[in-house]
């Protein structure tokens, strides 16, 4: 079984999953979700369901069926 590690970083600015900044932001275009501007309003999706475990494991699936390494 392959394990999956994700690394994110907070760099204030830049988003930890997508790594959008103001400049560069994702299409359509997004805009902080968060104080900290961290996280964008495109993500921020993806970050709430990673905070349980059942969002973990459907990532988890979807790594392993799409062959991700």
């Amino acid at each position: 079984m392959n394990s999956h590690a994700i690394r994110l970083t907070q760099t204030p600015g830049r988003c930890r999953w997508c790594r959008c900044t103001e400049g560069e932001p994702c299409e359509p275009p997004c805009g902080w979700a968060n104080r900290a501007a961290t996280l964008c309003t495109a993500c921020a999706a993806l970050d709430q369901a990673m905070r349980n475990a059942p969002g973990r494991r459907k990532l988890a699936e979807f790594l392993q069926d799409h062959d991700f390494r």
